[in-house]
């Protein structure tokens, strides 16, 4: 992921763009902040509990319940309180099943991928729905290392069988969802911003000057679809980078500091430590031991 918030990592082969991850929180990471990508993601809960932010819900997930986040789709995860929580990511790109001329993407996978139908993105344990997908999930965990040698066409036989159910349990948008998913569009100009310029001095009325809103709109809207206020979003994202410079960078605490956006070194320290629990020097230290 060369940036925290517009995902570009090639997930899989080229030539097989899919791929099972196992993640624990908070054990590999603390949390993914609000970020999307081309590909379509399912998530598995093995243990644990967590919250994970699809769109404009945030869900509290436990074992056993599933998480379907589409094309595109602003998502976050993150660790509930101090508990831990062990999930599979499955996620691979539409290509991988049929080309965007195709009989089957036209009729089914377009209206996905352009966000004009509604996946049930929170699946409990407890539902139907859950029964009849669970069983393909848990192939493709089970044969994760398989994945590129013998088991292709098993592989995209549960992603079709997995993506004709969810299909099944889709519904329409309503004027109000039509209306949010307009939003969506907009506040990703923000986030492409705030990717850019996060080392510059930026202002909630910087962020709403670019799409036109009042800054009050803007807050409001930017917290109903990410679930986190614009001023905390940008800390976080400026705290995200920070990390990675201080595991990948020789650099001095001080210079991180100020390559991302923060002129108070005591306000970074704090900021830092609140967030990872260990200041910037412990946790340099310790990335590199």
């Amino acid at each position: 992921m060369n940036n925290v918030l517009h995902e570009t990592k090639i997930h899989g082969k080229l030539f097989f763009p899919y791929t099972v991850y196992r993640v624990i929180i908070p054990e590999y990471i603390h949390s993914y902040p609000v970020h999307w990508h081309k590909e379509m993601e399912l998530i598995y809960v093995v243990s644990g509990e967590g919250y994970v932010m699809v769109q404009t819900e945030q869900y509290h997930v436990q074992q056993g319940d599933i998480i379907v986040i589409p094309p595109e789709a602003l998502h976050s995860i993150k660790q509930f309180q101090s508990e831990c929580m062990e999930y599979y990511n499955i996620i691979f790109d539409f290509n991988l099943l049929e080309n965007h001329h195709s009989h089957c993407y036209e009729k089914y996978l377009k209206d996905i991928e352009e966000h004009s139908k509604k996946l049930p993105f929170y699946i409990r344990k407890q539902q139907e729905l859950s029964s009849l997908l669970t069983p393909y999930l848990q192939n493709l965990i089970d044969n994760r290392h398989q994945r590129y040698s013998t088991d292709e066409l098993l592989i995209k036989s549960d992603l079709y069988a997995i993506l004709h159910f969810l299909i099944q349990y889709s519904s329409e948008y309503d004027d109000d969802e039509s209306r949010i998913q307009s939003n969506y569009i907009k506040i990703k100009k923000v986030i492409y911003y705030v990717q850019e310029n996060y080392a510059d001095k930026i202002t909630i009325d910087n962020a709403a000057s670019l799409i036109h809103y009042s800054a009050s709109y803007f807050s409001k809207i930017f917290h109903q679809l990410t679930g986190t206020s614009f001023t905390q979003y940008l800390k976080d994202y400026r705290l995200e980078i920070a990390a990675d410079k201080l595991i990948n960078t020789e650099k001095s605490v001080t210079e991180i500091a100020a390559e991302t956006g923060f002129c108070n070194l005591p306000y970074f320290t704090r900021s830092f430590q609140k967030k990872y629990g260990v200041s910037p020097n412990q946790f340099k230290k310790h990335s590199s031991s």
